[in-house]
């Protein structure tokens, strides 16, 4: 019993951080469309704002994917 609450956790946490990352995408996709007229560097604060976002997006990734795993082995466990 003890085993199949540690193997909700990792889902849980999985489910979120996808949540989060489509949010992330999103925003990714309405600031795109937002700046379109604009060039790289024309305005120094939409730029950052755009590295930031890509940078966080990246990061935020990262951690979806190491959270993705991290499933994978608890089931991978569960299931010997």
């Amino acid at each position: 019993m003890e085993s199949d609450r540690g193997a909700v956790r990792p889902f849980r946490k999985f489910r979120t951080d996808l949540l989060v990352e489509v949010v992330l995408l999103l925003a990714m996709v309405g600031y795109f469309v937002g700046t379109a007229s604009q060039s790289v560097g024309e305005n120094i604060s939409v730029t950052a704002i755009g590295a930031g976002l890509m940078a966080l997006l990246s990061w935020w990734t990262l951690t979806t994917v190491s959270d993705g795993l991290e499933l994978l082995v608890s089931r991978d466990r569960t299931c010997h």
